[in-house]
């Protein structure tokens, strides 16, 4: 989760019950200003391929929201992340 405007990063991380989450662990509810604006930017690998997904989100009360992973190359992925900075 980046937050361009107050040069802000938050890690995200897979809970137990395979959602995801901004916060400190499964025992802590997320608290995010809602109406703020952030970018969403998730990486994986699979079979030795680099896929990655970057939105921008406008938090709200409830939200889900669904990322498609585009498979790119680590250079490819490197151009990307440099040029939304």
């Amino acid at each position: 989760m980046i937050f361009k405007n107050k040069n802000i990063y938050l890690p995200g991380y897979q809970k137990m019950d395979n959602t995801f989450s901004f916060s400190h662990g499964d025992y802590e509810d997320m608290q995010l200003p809602v109406g703020e604006t952030f970018q969403i930017l998730a990486t994986s690998k699979l079979n030795g391929e680099t896929y990655y997904s970057l939105k921008d989100v406008t938090i709200e009360e409830v939200s889900n929201v669904t990322l498609n992973m585009t498979m790119v190359t680590e250079d490819e992925l490197e151009s990307i992340l440099l040029s939304s900075l």
